[in-house]
């Protein structure tokens, strides 16, 4: 059968007016029309801090069934500013309680913003990078109240910096955060010494945003330590994406590493509750997509992972211009209880390419993968984007069976694509999808979209619910 192409979206989803039609083979790829059910287009709700271009960086669950959403907003003194925005659980932004009318707009002096959390008691941190020695960078960490006011409580007056910085620079950046049940706070990303590989990088702050000294392989000269810089592969630079707490009260660093000039690969790692790592490469796995590129090429990029279950892991990206995904297992645990190796999963079937098993690659060239989600029967939902052709940008789901393969009873192909409404209603010319989590067994998906049908400008944050004839949240979200 040939794919339709992603550019054809189905007319229906324009007006999505209708019910859902839940338990058919349309009815999980229509807007959720009860929620924000006030927005001009329901299913879908825009939001934004004046007509600059706003990005989406995150958004997790509040207490009451909401969502806090982060966005990169232009506008600050070195880069962009945090924008924070509060949703209802029905998808109308708040009128009291959180910054003004839910929404709240910070210079934090970040030349990036690129990851935030919640922790136990609702307050939000948002990490990003931050001008460092030698004018490089470092980690920064804000700390917000839940009603989005600075808690000063926090590092100096709400900010943390830290980072990897020895006798050289080095440039670091955080790219992925959780907060453990004891309200330390784990970061990870990457970090690079000036004139040396990049390597993947994790540390652990305190809840009073102090560095957690009992954390990580690096010594920090006062008889503590100073977080965790480590490759996948010996000798090879790594780039950290992902942060993930598995079983055995472990840590799972998922990212890239760098086969060769024309070769990366998606990777994972293990580090013990305390950040130390299994000498050498145990304890490493490298998992390649291979799918071929330009020039002979084989690029593959993760971007980010879930949690299937404590022991199983659902890695997503690219693979030369195309969407992709692997999952892996930790291996048995040794004689004493620990768990120390990766293993493929050779249950995730995939796209069953022959000679490259276990692994699935979109049919559709110049399409991402950028976040991922597992529902409670084992089916993953990914989200992403699409570029067929031109300059105009689709906003990508795709859905995987419990195997990997493409879910036909979701769409034709397991895929299918997205523009947002522009503020006057009209389908947009350019949508991405950021992230993804479960909100009733429905997907809840955060993206960027401009407010224009016919040029990529003018960005803001958007949120689309779809439906779902599915009704149970996983627990590992």
């Amino acid at each position: 059968m040939t794919p339709r192409p992603l550019a054809v979206v189905l007319a229906l989803l324009a007006s999505a007016a209708g019910p859902a039609l839940a338990g058919t083979v349309l009815g999980d790829i229509f807007p959720d029309t009860s929620y924000a059910s006030g927005q001009i287009r329901p299913g879908w709700t825009r939001f934004y801090y004046g007509s600059m271009d706003e990005r989406a960086v995150g958004f997790a669950r509040t207490a009451d069934g909401g969502s806090v959403v982060v966005l990169s907003v232009p506008g600050g003194t070195v880069g962009p500013q945090i924008g924070l925005f509060r949703l209802t659980a029905d998808g109308q932004l708040v009128g009291t309680g959180f910054g003004t009318l839910g929404r709240r707009l910070v210079d934090a002096g970040f030349t990036s913003v690129t990851t935030m959390t919640l922790d136990a008691e609702g307050r939000i941190l948002v990490a990003g990078t931050i001008p460092g020695t030698g004018g490089l960078s470092d980690f920064g960490i804000m700390r917000f109240n839940a009603d989005a006011s600075t808690d000063t409580t926090f590092g100096t007056a709400g900010r943390a910096v830290v980072g990897f910085d020895t006798s050289i620079a080095f440039a670091d950046g955080p790219t992925s955060m959780l907060v453990q049940a004891d309200g330390r706070i784990v970061i990870a990303g990457s970090s690079q010494p000036s004139g040396s590989l990049s390597e993947f990088a994790v540390i652990r702050l305190m809840t009073s945003g102090a560095i957690d000294t009992s954390f990580g392989t690096i010594d920090n000269g006062a008889g503590g330590r100073r977080g965790t810089r480590a490759p996948f592969f010996t000798g090879k630079a790594a780039y950290g994406a992902k942060i993930l707490r598995a079983i055995g009260d472990n840590f799972v660093v998922v990212g890239t590493t760098v086969v060769s000039d024309l070769d990366t690969d998606f990777a994972a790692r293990i580090l013990s509750s305390n950040g130390l790592n299994i000498a050498g490469d145990v304890g490493s796995i490298v998992l390649p997509i291979d799918e071929p590129g330009p020039g002979n090429s084989i690029y593959d990029t993760a971007t980010s992972a879930t949690l299937n279950d404590l022991r199983t892991i659902t890695i997503v990206g690219t693979a030369s211009g195309r969407a992709a995904a692997r999952r892996i297992v930790f291996g048995p645990p040794s004689g004493s209880g620990s768990y120390t190796s990766l293993e493929i999963d050779t249950s995730f079937v995939g796209s069953a390419i022959p000679g490259r098993p276990y692994r699935y690659v979109n049919a559709y060239a110049n399409t991402s993968a950028e976040d991922v989600v597992v529902r409670g029967d084992g089916k993953a939902f990914l989200v992403g984007r699409n570029v067929p052709s031109g300059a105009d940008m689709l906003g990508l789901t795709m859905r995987l069976r419990p195997d990997g393969s493409p879910d036909t009873s979701y769409s034709t192909e397991g895929t299918y694509a997205y523009r947002a409404p522009t503020s006057s209603g009209a389908n947009n010319y350019a949508t991405e999808f950021k992230a993804v989590r479960l909100d009733g067994g429905k997907p809840l998906i955060l993206g960027s979209a401009v407010d224009a049908t016919a040029a990529s400008t003018d960005y803001d944050g958007v949120v689309l619910r779809l439906n779902s004839d599915y009704i149970f949240g996983s627990a590992f979200q």
